[in-house]
């Protein structure tokens, strides 16, 4: 019922506005403003029992074709909820054969207040943990379940309040169970939204969140715009977190309402629910840190691009985690104390993660998968099968000796490349196992060496002892790859060869192995 009387009286005002703009359009002003005074009038004797609707001013401006109400309060006794908003402005409005066809909105200075504490209290103004909202409750509140909210500026473009109209329609029924109809979904438009200065604070679970900006580029036929926010911080008790910034490129609000009614259908069967991107292309968030529990964590970015999936299965994906502080508390007291030493505090790590299924060519490439540990070095490894498909990765779930039979490795690459503490490191490492650099050396120089020239064949395993013993003497840069000459083998190909012929197998890719002492 709250929401109900919520949209009659925000879809009613926005009518009120328009059409007085509209008159003001002619010239009409003083006609425009007490049309539509009569009309808030009647809207203010049809209001259910309990909802006020009171306004300060009304102000029509002929030049700008804009209308605008001043110290709007709605009030609903019943829910003990409480709504001011500064100032309420429409503007720019177009017209078709119809009428009315769209308008711009903005409202500013707008707070909510719920539990009888009145809108002007803790949100209207004074920050909280962080900049997060206030604390308290203020004067009347009930801490059980007092909620504020405050924005300072929301500005939305090219309304049009038929469709939207239809869209609350849509909606009101909604629920995860029975998602809005997807074709009355992709009939909804709108132009750009921002939304400045936004507090929710919430005392009795003593929570706060706040948001300096929020854009949406827009909607187009349900699908939405980019979605950028910045300036994000909240707390919780034994938690709080911020960020800088984020983006959301692209959702199909169509396909994931279709979505939503096969995944209700596949588990009314029992079914495993499919993937599925919902039109979302990319996704990335700045300036990350997070405290709870006396943990804490931080991060640069960490981005998701090149979405794409394909019968319920993510075909491509690029993945990248930058900068991550690694908590202390998470390493053994041993690992601390190394890095103390060699003045590394914090531990960053970074991660880099690809992979892209090409169906028309049946090639699948997995990465590179790469790691980044600073001063510790970096690692890096790919992987490319050829002769794959969707249809046969799909398959493979089911009856996976299928991909053995088909499947041809294609290619592949690993490197390393050491840093100014993977020396250190190497020998903590040993140290770890009751092992010297001098043993290992020794050990892939008499056993190592000869067991890679078994199962590669000598030259291969030659020149492959080789790298890792010089690695294993003096960090440095190694790097190993290999390439189908011709046809690729198929991965039963591949383990038999090497348990029979390895050399035979060794000779059908390129065998390419570097090392570089630092």
């Amino acid at each position: 019922m709250t929401r109900n009387r919520a949209i009659l009286v925000g879809g009613s005002v926005l009518i009120v506005l328009a059409v007085a703009g509209g008159l003001a359009y002619q010239g009409a002003q003083s006609v425009a403003e007490r049309k539509a005074a009569d009309v808030i009038a009647g809207l203010q004797r049809s209001l259910p029992p309990g909802t006020t609707f009171t306004y300060e001013d009304l102000r029509v401006t002929p030049a700008t074709l804009s209308a605008t109400l001043s110290g709007v309060k709605v009030v609903d006794d019943a829910r003990q909820i409480e709504a001011t908003l500064g100032t309420v402005a429409v503007a720019n409005p177009t017209f078709g054969a119809g009428g009315l066809k769209t308008v711009d909105l903005e409202v500013r200075d707008g707070a909510l207040a719920r539990a009888g504490v009145p809108s002007g209290g803790p949100s209207s103004g004074r920050q909280g943990p962080g900049g997060a909202g206030a604390e308290g409750t203020g004067p009347g509140g009930d801490p059980g379940g007092a909620l504020y909210g405050h924005v300072g500026k929301a500005r939305v473009e090219a309304i049009d309040p038929h469709q939207v109209a239809d869209l609350v329609r849509v909606l009101k029924g909604a629920s995860l169970e029975a998602p809005p109809d997807p074709a009355r979904l992709a009939a909804f438009s709108l132009g750009p939204v921002e939304v400045e200065g936004l507090v929710v604070d919430w005392p009795s679970r003593q929570a706060a969140f706040a948001l300096d900006r929020l854009g949406i580029e827009g909607v187009k036929a349900g699908r939405v715009g980019a979605l950028t926010l910045a300036g994000g911080r909240g707390k919780a008790p034994d938690q709080e977190g911020r960020f800088e910034r984020a983006r959301l490129s692209g959702i199909d609000l169509p396909r994931a309402a279709d979505w939503l009614r096969r995944t209700q259908g596949h588990l009314m069967i029992g079914d495993r629910p499919t993937f599925d991107t919902l039109g979302v292309e990319a996704a990335s968030v700045e300036g990350v840190s997070v405290r709870a529990k006396g943990r804490a964590l931080a991060l640069d970015r960490v981005a998701l691009s090149d979405l794409v999936s394909d019968r319920g299965t993510p075909i491509r994906a690029a993945l990248a985690v930058e900068g991550l502080s690694v908590p202390a508390d998470l390493l053994d007291q041993e690992h601390r104390a190394f890095l103390a030493r060699q003045g590394i505090d914090p531990l960053r790590v970074s991660l880099h993660w690809r992979h892209d299924l090409d169906d028309r060519n049946g090639t699948l490439r997995l990465g590179p998968l790469a790691a980044e540990g600073g001063p510790l070095g970096q690692v890096s490894g790919s992987l490319e099968v050829a002769g794959i498909s969707l249809s046969m990765l799909l398959d493979a779930m089911v009856r996976p000796e299928r991909l053995l039979e088909s499947a041809r490795l294609a290619g592949g690459a690993f490197e390393a490349t050491s840093g100014g503490a993977s020396s250190a490191y190497l020998d903590f490492l040993l140290k770890q196992g009751d092992m010297t650099r001098a043993e290992l050396v020794a050990l892939l120089h008499d056993k190592v060496a000869e067991s890679l020239r078994q199962y590669l064949g000598r030259d291969v395993g030659t020149r492959l002892g080789t790298a890792l013993e010089g690695f294993a003497r003096q960090p440095g840069d190694l790097s190993i790859s290999a390439r189908a000459r011709d046809d690729a083998m198929t991965l039963t190909q591949l383990s038999m060869g090497l348990a029979l012929v390895p050399e035979r197998v060794m000779q059908a890719y390129d065998i390419q192995i570097a090392y570089t002492p630092r």
